[in-house]
């Protein structure tokens, strides 16, 4: 058995979402932060309706344990649930998404 006089814990990890290159610069300023973290709804989703963070981008609103893989089948369903429940009422945040179910309107001819 090996001992060590000092252990050293890396748990500088900071979420930025200035640091995620999927994420378009036009639509950071629209996300409420804090500490670059996004702030998150009961539902996890951000000040952008219809974008939701999960996983370790979570954690500031949720708490530690929303780092971990234990924690992905709960917020799965209560994301799953939000956005069923959304669309069910009829409203979409994304501009041009068509509800399953719905009709397309025709553009008028010219």
């Amino acid at each position: 058995m090996r001992f060590a006089d000092h252990v050293i814990v890396a748990t500088g990890y900071r979420v930025d979402l200035r640091r995620l290159p999927f994420l378009d610069e036009a639509v950071l300023p629209g996300i409420r932060c804090l500490e670059h973290a996004p702030l998150l709804s009961a539902n996890f989703e951000s000040s952008i309706p219809g974008l939701y963070f999960l996983g370790l981008a979570s954690a500031n609103s949720f708490g530690p344990m929303m780092r971990f893989a234990y924690d992905a089948d709960y917020t799965a369903r209560k994301i799953a649930r939000h956005v069923a429940q959304t669309w069910k009422d009829g409203k979409t945040a994304l501009p041009g998404l068509v509800l399953p179910g719905s009709r397309v309107p025709r553009k008028a001819q010219l």
